[in-house]
């Protein structure tokens, strides 16, 4: 598990290394309700949230109440329950409420990629002929996961093989390329094609 961590981490750093500045794209700081309100960088300013301090001191924790009021743009207060929000921008950074957490997106482009902790579920069995008392537990605990956000259409998949040629497939001569490597350069090159994907397919904000 430690050792997954560390690669997972070590690879996250690799992948920002490569990236190009989320290609100076410029996002509007407050939390976006729904995945078209990021695409079209549309935020509830923090400035219109109902607050007795500034959130921005500590977002994630503010975030955790069942619901939160704002005002929208015509002065109106509104009722928001939190587990609709899809994620929140500070500092030009992009947070998305996936698996019960806000994670960072550090590479935004056509295919993001972001990662997050997966619930795993492990069941634990006694050895009867070490132990008169049988037992047949399951243990939840968490592990990092990569995913990979579908800028077009707001799914996110489990970054593997399999996914990543799905969305990969919108570039026919990429794809072409990356099926004809063998399995092994398809595992050690996937996050160069996800670099040379987003560079030839470069996304537009609102206000950029």
């Amino acid at each position: 598990m430690r050792f997954k961590i560390i690669l997972i981490l070590f690879i996250a750093l690799s992948i920002n290394i490569f990236a190009q500045d989320n290609q100076n794209l410029t996002f509007n700081d407050g939390i976006f309700i729904s995945f078209n309100d990021f695409k079209q960088n549309q935020s509830i300013a923090f400035s219109q949230i109902i607050s007795n301090k500034p959130i921005e001191n500590d977002i994630k924790e503010f975030l955790k109440k069942k619901k939160i009021n704002y005002f929208d743009n015509n002065g109106i207060q509104q009722e928001l329950k939190t587990k609709n929000i899809w994620g929140y921008c500070y500092n030009n950074k992009i947070y998305i409420h996936y698996n019960n957490e806000y994670n960072i997106i550090p590479i935004i482009g056509s295919i993001s990629h972001f990662i997050a902790n997966k619930q795993v579920y492990t069941q634990a069995y006694s050895d009867p002929f070490q132990s008169p008392y049988s037992y047949n537990d399951t243990y939840k605990t968490s592990e990092p996961q990569e995913y990979i956000l579908d800028i077009n259409s707001g799914a996110v998949y489990e970054f593997n093989i399999k996914n990543f040629l799905l969305l990969l497939s919108k570039d026919n001569d990429l794809y072409t390329e990356f099926i004809k490597l063998k399995k092994r350069q398809q595992r050690q090159m996937i996050y160069i094609y996800l670099r040379r994907f987003n560079e030839k397919h470069r996304i537009t904000l609102p206000n950029n």
